[in-house]
């Protein structure tokens, strides 16, 4: 949004309310203004310069669209990518121990499947949730 002369205060105060910290710089409430109100009027009435005013409110509405505006993708998706090196457990069971070939052996012993029965017993009773 460019702020203008004939732009309502109204309008630029919904749409940016940080905008009326510039107006409060000056001494100026916005409460006693009505939906016509545009800044050329406001600066006017407090015997101030138009162009610092609107100098003021557009800073104030650059930053605000600053601040909203997406974030620029770099492009760079690398990171983003999973790679299987990227994942190692966490935590292993006291049982858990590497083979002298460099695998892993994991004693499934104490394991529980849940069969969708309801019912966390670890017995696989050929069904899946029925």
């Amino acid at each position: 949004m460019n702020v203008s002369e004939k732009s309502r205060i109204k309008t630029v105060l919904r749409r940016f309310p940080t905008a009326e910290e510039a107006l409060g710089w000056y001494g100026i409430e916005t409460a006693g203004f009505d939906h016509m109100t545009t800044v050329d009027e406001i600066a006017r009435e407090y015997q101030m310069d138009v162009d610092d005013l609107i100098g003021d409110l557009q800073a104030h509405v650059a930053d605000a669209q600053r601040e909203s505006a997406p974030v620029q993708d770099d492009g760079d998706d690398d990171d983003d990518a999973f790679e299987e090196d990227d994942w190692a457990p966490t935590k292993l069971a006291e049982d858990d121990s590497d083979t002298e070939d460099g695998t892993h052996e994991v004693d499934a012993s104490s394991w529980q499947a849940d069969d969708g029965d309801g019912n966390d017993d670890g017995e696989f009773d050929g069904n899946f949730g029925g």
